[in-house]
């Protein structure tokens, strides 16, 4: 399949190649600064990968040029090369995460036979972004800080009506969506990036706006303006809840709040009710006890993003799996897949607790360490269980769900993590939740023979 595209592939690769140089001349002979050099770049490469669509006629040859782009930066970057690209003062892998986003959204796309998605998607995150970061560097006057990385209102602002006009006027002009619904989807969508942009850390936002675009759009294909409002709706309820819940003691920042109200926004408005409660639950546990993140008076506001983002990192894929499949009618495992999205949750509750707080409780042992707060997060998940499996019994999940929390603890702490930068501590707590959220779905697939 790769060969049938050979001549566009070839034509293709000396574009983005011709991109990095110019970007190149640009920084070293006009003296530009590498911020404007990466978002040319960024424009550049995306407005080419719109593309793909109509010249490349299998994924296959768009994973090819993918990796090929993921390669080039990630050698580049490692020898030093690039500098129009990497000489940044903060940390980004958005380099990285660009192609990997396009080869997503591609293939979801190419699956749901609506190329305008991908286009309009690609387009988001090409145009918008690069405009919010131009205008915010030149005239963002109103900071506010997530993590290390300093943004700006007017940024924000302009991704946001950026992000609007080009769903708005796409869904408009190139599909039969009505004007009022295309309105009120360009609006929700809009909502919903622009705060996963601003949130988003070390480029993560490459990736998360496409697809969330994407999905979005996925669940709109022929939208009815009710289910519009009423995912508006839900938006605004659960931004709402958890800022009220978040008050009394102050353990999240705004961005954590609007993390944990997009996601729990994904999980009811894309799924159902049953989805959020976890997340609701989570919030009580983070916002009424001092089991997760205990309170503490000199905590750093902008450090108080961060658990919350790796909290939810592993629950968040799982929603978009379960989306997935739910859109490609895939045999009906919504139960399989909320076992390994509350496991996700339990492993995460239990990993970001810590040993040593447990300790001063009088647990004797790691082992008893580990045990007593996975039984302690998976009791506390018990009732959305039964709401899950109304016909039958949910207990060998249940079960799944405390040995992989166990194991998933035992494993984060089985290293001395402590000599590990914190950022590096949540990483890791990720990758071994998502390992271990995994297994429970296997294991739970081959029990229920589904």
């Amino acid at each position: 399949m790769i060969l049938n595209d050979l001549i566009p592939i070839t034509i293709i690769s000396i574009v983005f190649l011709l991109i990095f140089a110019l970007a190149e001349i640009f920084h070293y002979g006009l003296g530009w600064e590498t911020e404007k050099t990466r978002k040319f770049a960024h424009f550049s490469g995306g407005i080419v990968a719109l593309s793909f669509s109509y010249v490349l006629s299998s994924h296959w040859s768009v994973l090819f040029l993918c990796i090929a782009f993921v390669a080039i930066i990630l050698i580049s970057k490692k020898k030093n090369l690039l500098k129009s690209i990497h000489c940044v003062d903060r940390e980004s892998e958005g380099g990285v995460y660009h192609p990997i986003a396009v080869y997503l959204t591609f293939l979801t796309a190419s699956m749901l036979k609506q190329p305008i998605f991908y286009i309009i998607s690609i387009l988001v995150l090409s145009v918008s972004d690069a405009l919010a970061a131009l205008v915010g560097k030149k005239y963002g006057f109103k900071l506010y800080q997530v993590q290390e990385d300093n943004k700006s209102l007017e940024g924000s602002f302009i991704f946001f009506s950026t992000t609007f006009l080009v769903i708005h006027l796409c869904l408009l002009l190139f599909t039969q969506v009505g004007r009022l619904e295309s309105v009120l989807t360009a609006l929700l969508i809009a909502i919903v990036v622009t705060v996963f942009e601003a949130v988003s850390l070390k480029g993560s936002d490459n990736i998360f706006v496409p697809l969330v675009t994407l999905f979005i759009l996925s669940k709109n294909i022929s939208p009815k303006i009710e289910d519009l409002w009423f995912q508006l709706i839900i938006l605004g309820i659960t931004f709402i809840a958890f800022y009220i819940m978040s008050l009394p003691s102050k353990k999240l920042s705004l961005s954590g709040v609007f993390i944990l109200a997009i996601v729990g926004y994904g999980a009811w408005g894309l799924i159902g009710y049953t989805w959020f409660l976890p997340i609701f639950l989570g919030a009580v546990l983070i916002f009424f006890t001092d089991w997760v993140i205990p309170s503490r008076k000199d905590f750093d506001e902008i450090h108080r993003v961060i658990p919350v983002f790796y909290i939810l990192a592993v629950p968040a894929v799982w929603i978009l799996i379960t989306n997935f499949a739910v859109l490609f009618t895939v045999i009906n495992m919504e139960h399989l897949l909320f076992s390994a999205y509350i496991a996700g949750i339990v492993s995460q509750l239990s990993i970001i607790r810590g040993r040593r707080r447990l300790l001063t409780y009088g647990f004797p042992t790691k082992i008893s360490c580990s045990l007593s707060k996975g039984a302690v997060f998976t009791v506390f998940f018990i009732p959305v269980y039964y709401l899950i499996f109304r016909d039958g019994s949910p207990f060998f999940s249940i079960l799944t769900c405390f040995v992989g929390s166990f194991i998933a603890d035992r494993l984060y702490w089985s290293v001395k993590v402590e000599e590990v930068k914190p950022d590096e501590q949540l990483k890791r707590g990720v990758v071994v939740t998502m390992v271990l959220s995994i297994l429970v779905f296997l294991v739970n697939y081959i029990y229920y023979g589904v």
